[in-house]
């Protein structure tokens, strides 16, 4: 009963993993930015942004931090 349990368990961590992999995967490949708006944003601020939200990091970084988050 346990092994099974336990079993059912890991097999929802992988599911998971997978999940959130592909959902990463497809939100990278959607055109355009999360700071696109009708109006023009000053760059630095952009790169306050960018760098506030890990945008500036590389994509395996990203996608560790969304993992651990």
């Amino acid at each position: 009963m346990w092994r099974f349990l336990l079993s059912r368990v890991a097999q929802s961590g992988v599911v998971l993993i997978g999940i959130l992999t592909l959902i990463f995967a497809l939100q990278r490949m959607a055109p355009g930015n999360p700071f696109v708006t009708e109006k023009a944003i000053p760059e630095h601020l952009l790169a306050s942004m960018r760098s506030y939200y890990g945008l500036d990091k590389p994509v395996l970084e990203q996608w560790i931090n969304i993992m651990r988050n």
